[in-house]
């Protein structure tokens, strides 16, 4: 079995991700048409066990109605 390591960023951008699709209102199907992803894929980004790269951020930013850099100010902030 494979064993999954969370490290502090992946779990700081779990938080966000799922904080910021919550107040958007946006279920996780929403959120991943809106970003031209699986659901699947949201779904583990949410529970920390897959880490965006940097073209999936700027996906979800756009599809979260922020700026990239924006979502990584967030998760640099979030604690």
């Amino acid at each position: 079995m494979k064993t999954t390591h969370t490290t502090p960023v992946r779990a700081r951008c779990a938080k966000v991700l799922k904080a910021q699709r919550r107040a958007l209102k946006l279920t996780q199907e929403e959120l991943a048409e809106r970003a031209g992803l699986a659901v699947q894929y949201i779904s583990m980004l949410e529970r920390d066990i897959r880490q965006p790269t940097i073209t999936t951020v700027f996906q979800l930013s756009r599809a979260l109605e922020l700026s990239a850099s924006e979502f990584i100010r967030r998760i640099e902030d979030e604690t």
